[in-house]
């Protein structure tokens, strides 16, 4: 069973309570669009296009909500990925068993060194 396929077998299938849920969705559409406009730090966003535990347009509406130097911030989708990026076997070198989202994320993070 290969790292995604068991992801997908065991993911979490419990909910949320509904006051606790309304609150972060309450803070979602409300508090983030306003203060992401200020942030002035870097930032790298990886997704997965296939993840179901997080939606893959909501990180492109994040990253279209910023208004930091474009140079300073990357959004990257991993076509076919689910949510473990990291994990997934794709693109994974044989000699160190590092795939591609982490090959990117530290060559993101070099080129701030």
């Amino acid at each position: 069973m290969n790292t995604d396929q068991h992801v997908l077998e065991h993911r979490y299938h419990g909910g949320f309570r509904a006051r606790p849920a309304a609150e972060i969705l309450e803070f979602l559409e409300n508090e983030v669009p306003i203060k992401v406009k200020d942030w002035k730090v870097p930032l790298l966003i990886q997704h997965g296009t296939k993840d179901e535990l997080c939606i893959p347009e909501a990180s492109k509406r994040f990253f279209a909500m910023m208004t930091s130097d474009k140079k300073h911030r990357k959004l990257v989708m991993y076509d076919g990925l689910y949510h473990e990026i990291y994990n997934s076997p794709s693109g994974r070198d044989k000699k160190t068993l590092v795939n591609k989202p982490i090959r990117d994320a530290v060559d993101w993070l070099l080129s701030y060194c």
